[in-house]
């Protein structure tokens, strides 16, 4: 009585239909992989060669060959491939933002927005997000200045890149230095937000300190007696489509023939009531 009681009290909150809970909400497409593609993580994962034997690299003046473990692939900067691959991993944090109550533009030169810069600045970030209508949004209500990066620890040949035997993340690391000098003007007002990760999984600390702010902020949108769960929820949810995002972008452009078949980004879709939240997650 008391689960079916909290149901309907969830229900009258949100102004949802109690038939939604006599279904199993559908998979997100965002959480689905090709067969190909899981594969090829698992195996990269596990140490196992993805491809049967080496291959020259596509790239035009790239004397080497793409390993059977697809390390080349994954660090070559002469291909389409990491192009492409980084196209496809911003297409995952749009739509987090989305959900988050953010209006968001990609690939937004700085000259073209609120930021004083001098008239011939052609830097561009991947993601400028505003708050929009919400009354306040994370890093105190400015707007994010996003830079989504995927770095990979191994050099084209599969070697350690320096500093990553002594220290775990030091490519991520010292690549997200870089980014902080680069935009100095933007980061010191506070908006700079690099969405780094390794392409084994490991995200930046940046990264891990706004998705945990943006579901903290969305969740004060809840009901008091609901805000933990869909606090919760959207952490998971987030991460989710964060991780299963990025890892995709990595198979598929390991997989490709070309790096520009990858150009193309996947559609925003509308983001999961409160009830199929809380029912997709289990709260």
């Amino acid at each position: 009585m008391a689960a079916s009681h909290d149901k309907a009290r969830l229900l009258s909150c949100t102004g949802e239909h109690s038939g939604e809970w006599l279904t199993t909400p559908p998979s997100c497409e965002q959480l689905k992989l090709r067969n190909p593609v899981m594969q090829c993580l698992l195996r990269r994962r596990l140490g196992l060669p993805i491809f049967p034997e080496p291959f020259p690299c596509e790239a035009e003046r790239c004397t080497h060959q793409i390993d059977c473990h697809g390390h080349h692939a994954t660090a070559c900067t002469r291909t389409g491939r990491i192009h492409g691959r980084h196209a496809a991993a911003t297409g995952p944090w749009r739509q987090i933002l989305n959900e988050a109550g953010y209006r968001t533009h990609v690939e937004r030169l700085i000259s073209n927005t609120h930021l004083a810069t001098r008239a011939n600045d052609q830097r561009r970030m991947d993601i400028v997000a505003a708050p929009g209508s919400r009354g306040a949004g994370a890093r105190r209500g400015v707007a994010l200045f996003c830079d989504v990066t995927v770095v990979c620890p191994l050099s084209g040949l599969g070697q350690a890149r320096p500093g990553t035997t002594r220290e775990a993340g030091h490519v991520l690391a010292n690549t997200a230095a870089k980014k902080h000098r680069r935009y100095a003007d933007v980061a010191a007002m506070g908006g700079l937000v690099v969405l780094g990760c390794e392409v084994y999984g490991r995200w930046c600390a940046e990264t891990i300190s706004l998705v945990k702010e943006l579901a903290k902020l969305k969740g004060r949108e809840a009901p008091d007696f609901l805000r933990q769960s869909v606090t919760a929820a959207l952490t998971r949810r987030w991460w989710g489509l964060a991780s299963v995002g990025v890892q995709r972008a990595i198979g598929e452009a390991l997989l490709c023939g070309k790096g520009a078949d990858l150009l193309a980004t996947t559609a925003l879709s509308e983001g999961p009531g409160t009830v199929e939240l809380l029912e997709l997650h289990g709260n």
